[in-house]
């Protein structure tokens, strides 16, 4: 099981994130979530996870990967609240 799985996961490509929203940055040069594994460098993410046709950059802290999981939730229209995030060590 993926660390960011959740019970509505598949919800996100269908009724909640949009194609122009994506990518999510992490900052200017950094993405969180995009359509390919690579920033906006052209870099490659350093531990890009493959979500269906999505990928995201896992290569985070803890705290970090829970911030940035909520805002991704938020900018799918949903509440952060509904969710379990676990992650794996």
């Amino acid at each position: 099981e993926h660390p960011f799985s959740a019970p509505h996961a598949r919800s996100f490509g269908g009724s909640g994130l949009r194609q122009s929203q994506l990518p999510l940055r992490l900052g200017p040069k950094r993405f969180f979530l995009s359509t390919e594994p690579k920033h906006a460098t052209g870099k490659a993410f350093v531990d890009g996870r493959q979500i269906g046709s999505l990928w995201l950059e896992a290569h985070l802290s803890h705290n970090d990967k829970i911030t940035h999981t909520c805002n991704m939730i938020r900018s799918a229209g949903l509440n952060p609240a509904d969710f379990k995030v676990r992650l794996a060590d």
